[in-house]
């Protein structure tokens, strides 16, 4: 069973059927013209090949074959997909890898993709590993140059450079006027001048696996994001720029860097709530006691740029940003 190329094609001809043992059988179900067919069929009247099977011809569509008069061969045309069953599969497949793609989501049956399909331990975190990107684009202000991926864990085993690209796709995809998808996000890397290294270990300290995300401002300041999955259906943000939090992440998001004193928390969600936003989840991280926290907090409509500089102003925050994912 093999391709069909200058180096096999017509490698089973006569001298070689001469040499298998009597009675032998020949199945061709990779590529016609692999087996010399005329060959064959003198082979079998012979006596010296027992019968053959073949789905693929030297000339196809075949119409006339030696091997067709032949009672020892079971001969049937190059079906491929070509069955009922089969042609409403590829329609379906078809349809779906389209609306994938219309979406911006991964299409592993992609032919120009320029990193393989993941393996079946990775695909849970593709979706992970842009949402990551898009939240660091958040925290971004300016240009980046260079960005650190981390795997952590069990993960790092695998080929995980899909990932990586998940990453780039979301960092970019807010800055960006073009289209990116999992074909062209390198090459438009490339173009932007942006590069980034990939650090893989097997062992996490909290987590089976993690992935994190690091670079710098323009400004010189560092950046990070963190995530995991508990299950196949929970992602979790459990890390932004040092700060340790578990919140799922989600379409419309917020974060905030402030001094860790009483009555900053109701601050926010009053002028939130007088705004009509309401707060679906919260998640406060701090390194010490009335020192420097970090809130990062999802919610169910969009924040302001107008907004956010309110919070700034009045409740005297330190940083606040608006964190869009997709």
């Amino acid at each position: 069973h093999l391709p069909k190329t200058t180096e096999t094609a017509g490698m089973v001809d006569a001298a070689a059927l001469a040499k298998m043992k009597k009675g032998v059988r020949i199945i061709n179900a990779a590529r016609g013209g692999i087996v010399d067919e005329s060959a064959l069929a003198d082979a079998i009247k012979s006596g010296h090949v027992g019968g053959a099977g073949f789905d693929v011809y030297e000339t196809e569509p075949c119409t006339d074959s030696p091997l067709f008069e032949l009672p020892e061969t079971v001969v049937t045309p190059h079906l491929g997909a070509s069955t009922m069953e089969a042609q409403d599969k590829a329609g379906i497949i078809i349809a779906e890898m389209v609306t994938a793609g219309l979406r911006g989501e991964f299409v592993p049956t992609a032919v120009n993709l320029p990193v393989k399909a993941p393996d079946k331990a990775v695909q849970p975190y593709v979706s992970l590993a842009e949402k990551i990107g898009w939240v660091l684009a958040g925290l971004t202000e300016g240009s980046i140059g260079e960005i650190t991926i981390e795997y952590e864990g069990p993960l790092a085993e695998y080929d995980i450079s899909l990932l990586s690209v998940g990453v780039l796709k979301g960092l970019l995809s807010p800055i960006v006027s073009v289209p990116l998808s999992y074909v062209n996000t390198t090459a438009v890397c490339k173009e932007r001048g942006l590069e980034f290294k990939e650090v893989k270990s097997q062992r996490s300290k909290n987590y089976l696996n993690l992935i994190r995300v690091s670079g710098h401002r323009s400004d010189g300041s560092p950046i990070s994001v963190a995530a995991t999955r508990h299950d196949p259906d929970q992602e979790r943000l459990v890390e932004v720029n040092g700060y340790e939090v578990d919140i799922t992440p989600s379409e419309f998001m917020g974060y905030f860097r402030y001094e860790d004193k009483p009555g900053v928390i109701g601050q926010v969600g009053v002028i939130l709530g007088e705004a009509g936003i309401n707060i679906a989840s919260m998640q406060v991280g701090r390194r010490a006691v009335q020192g420097e926290a970090a809130m990062l907090i999802s919610v169910d409509s969009p924040i302001s740029d107008e907004l956010i500089q309110n919070i700034k102003d009045h409740v005297h925050m330190k940083e606040a940003r608006v964190l869009h994912i997709g």
